[in-house]
């Protein structure tokens, strides 16, 4: 079977359909995580702190993906500042529990409220911005890590 030019050139896959797959499957985690334990209660030990590492590696990713969407569209500056403050004050998160500085339960609603604001900053984003940082396909997984990590916060 003979291929066209035209026809090897186009990728199978677009960088944004890839992307949009490693988001849904990023969102597992939120989904499982917090109800293992529900099931068994030695599965809480884990379960937590893995929890609370990939909500802050989320957090991190998003605060990266909103500094960019600013320096790229010329965006006021605050929205690149507050981006990356949130996606600090996540990440750290994790370095306090590890290191004893905080609680479980504390993390917890650290992240979610890290989450919430990061939602806040994309409502001000406009849409041309919103479109290189797959925005509209975030939003329900950024609302149910919110949730996830709510629920984990009620569960601690």
């Amino acid at each position: 079977a003979e291929v066209s030019m035209q026809d090897a050139s186009q990728p199978a896959v677009t960088a944004r359909a890839a992307s949009a797959a490693l988001l849904r499957i990023g969102t597992v985690p939120f989904c499982l995580l917090p109800l293992l334990p529900l099931v068994s209660d030695d599965l809480r030990p884990i379960c937590e702190p893995l929890l609370i590492c990939h909500a802050s590696v989320i957090i991190a990713f998003i605060g990266g993906l909103q500094q960019a969407a600013a320096i790229q569209h010329d965006l006021p500056p605050w929205i690149a500042v507050l981006a990356i403050g949130i996606a600090l004050f996540g990440t750290t998160t994790t370095s306090a529990i590890a290191t004893g500085l905080i609680s479980t339960h504390l993390a917890f609603i650290t992240l979610t409220v890290a989450y919430l604001l990061q939602l806040l900053i994309e409502r001000t984003i406009p849409p041309t911005a919103k479109q290189s940082m797959l925005a509209a396909e975030r939003q329900l997984p950024m609302i149910v890590a919110s949730f996830s990590l709510a629920v984990g916060a009620a569960l601690t």
